[in-house]
């Protein structure tokens, strides 16, 4: 690991993953896993704006339940105040990567039907220079 020491300027977090490749593997596991609850958040905060709910109330359920965590606090400025700044991910990114996931979930033989609803999902939003938090209003005006 000393070795990583210079990559700590890239990387919030180093970990050893296993033999050449695992390192890959292991980013695109983690971009699915943020996408789709990204996904699920966003869906989530569309429905509960028809439904009449404050987006306070939804930030202090989710915050206080199995919806916290980083996913819901990159997106609370934009639930909150509009403010994609948390989060820069692109839809155009969110959307390559996730087909990268597909491809190799596909050489794996294993299940990716939750996958292949997230990847519908961002593909499906037509300016892909969106970030990820603003699918919000983009579900929310789909209606």
């Amino acid at each position: 690991m000393k070795r990583c020491l210079c990559c700590k300027g890239f990387a919030e977090n180093i970990a050893h993953a296993g033999d050449v490749g695992a390192g890959h593997t292991l980013k695109l596991l983690h971009n699915f896993v943020s996408l789709g609850f990204s996904a699920v958040l966003a869906e989530a905060t569309a429905a509960s704006r028809k439904a009449g709910i404050s987006d306070t109330a939804l930030l202090e359920v989710l915050g206080a339940g199995g919806g916290g965590g980083v996913v819901l606090e990159r997106l609370r400025p934009y639930i909150a105040e509009n403010d994609p700044s948390g989060f820069k991910f692109t839809v155009a990114n969110a959307s390559k990567d996730l087909g990268y996931y597909h491809t190799m979930t596909n050489e794996l033989g294993v299940e990716r039907g939750v996958a292949g609803a997230v990847h519908a999902l961002y593909t499906s939003i037509e300016d892909s220079r969106l970030s990820v938090p603003e699918i919000i209003g983009v579900l929310v005006q789909r209606g």
